[in-house]
């Protein structure tokens, strides 16, 4: 087979806004991130001061679903461009994942397989067809790029066939829970984890968040009720706001809406209940994202004073919509109990 030896360059898109930075709103925002693709951490306070920074340190996809806190960093960095924010990733790439997996792939002209981007790197085992086992570093390289996670076949390494067997496992967002969300304090360690980790955020980052968010999972009740109590005593001497998002699946409208917010009880001063979705460019965003970028830009532009209402600021999205990306059906009906 042929080995591919030398240099490649690629492009990836970048964030050319430049952030404004605010004193006040900072945004602190716990979810999910593909930091398998970075090596970032899990359950740790970081503090990005651009779109870069946190790319870095979170790795970045555009499937929000799976990682909701790539759309923070798309919202605050690059629409709103409003700096810092606060992250805290759950997804550990140890704990939620699926199981191993073994299959045979092909290497293109170059000695490339190009594996999914879920794959976990830290997981592949690359082996013959007859068994034989090759190392990493010597006989190929593991690295993510916008293609996915490439194995390159190394020239002067022992692999000389054209087809491998590769077990891996792969990332599962999907087995993140409210429970990972919610976090607490381990009887082990004392380590914290999830929104725990609000009253940490002063002490790793000299900053006070003001502003929490969960994009995909502040729709559950018992998540929405710990944001509003971490929101209403931060570091037990600051007030926040927890901004928190309806879901629109089941609420298609704003009588749906209102049945949501009686049914889930969110009714805590401390909690700004958002509603719908919105879109911009064919792309759905959860609308506690937009709030909380805008609520740090409106205050900024009032010197750190928080005395204007973002509902009198132009929200950075074109439509209205549902989780489902349907157009929302406004009604301005009066709900009733």
């Amino acid at each position: 087979m042929a080995f591919y030896h030398g240099v490649k360059t690629s492009e990836r898109s970048t964030s050319l806004s430049t952030t404004v930075r605010v004193e006040n709103g900072v945004t602190f925002a716990v979810g999910t991130a593909p930091v398998h693709t970075v090596g970032g951490e899990v359950n740790k306070v970081l503090f990005a001061e651009d779109y870069e920074s946190a790319v870095k340190a979170l790795g970045y996809s555009d499937d929000w679903d799976k990682y909701t806190l790539c759309e923070v960093i798309k919202t605050h960095f690059v629409l709103y461009a409003v700096a810092p924010v606060i992250f805290v990733n759950v997804l550990d790439p140890k704990k939620h994942c699926g199981e191993l997996k073994s299959e045979s792939f092909g290497a293109d002209s170059e000695g490339v397989i190009r594996l999914p981007s879920d794959v976990i790197a830290d997981t592949v085992s690359v082996r013959s067809v007859g068994g034989d086992t090759y190392v990493l570093g010597t006989d190929y390289t593991l690295a993510y790029g916008d293609e996915g996670l490439m194995l390159t076949v190394l020239q002067g390494g022992a692999i000389t066939e054209t087809a491998l067997t590769v077990e891996y496992k792969e990332i599962d967002p999907s087995l993140v829970t409210k429970s990972d969300i919610i976090g607490g304090v381990s009887v082990v360690d004392g380590s914290k984890s999830g929104l725990e980790l609000v009253d940490s955020a002063f002490t790793v980052t000299g900053v006070v968040p003001e502003l929490i968010i969960a994009p995909g999972f502040s729709e559950d009740s018992e998540v929405a009720a710990v944001m509003n109590s971490k929101a209403s005593a931060i570091n037990e001497l600051f007030k926040g706001k927890a901004i928190i998002d309806i879901e629109t699946t089941t609420a298609k409208n704003t009588v749906g809406a209102y049945q949501f917010k009686n049914n889930k009880s969110i009714t805590g001063k401390n909690q700004i209940l958002c509603f719908p979705n919105v879109a911009l460019s064919g792309k759905r965003y959860h609308l506690s994202t937009h709030i909380a970028a805008l609520m740090a830009l409106t205050d900024n532009e009032n010197d750190g004073v928080p005395s204007d209402s973002p509902s009198k600021k132009a929200c950075r999205s074109t439509v209205p919509c549902l989780r489902t990306g349907a157009k929302f059906p406004w009604s301005f009906r009066r709900p009733t109990d």
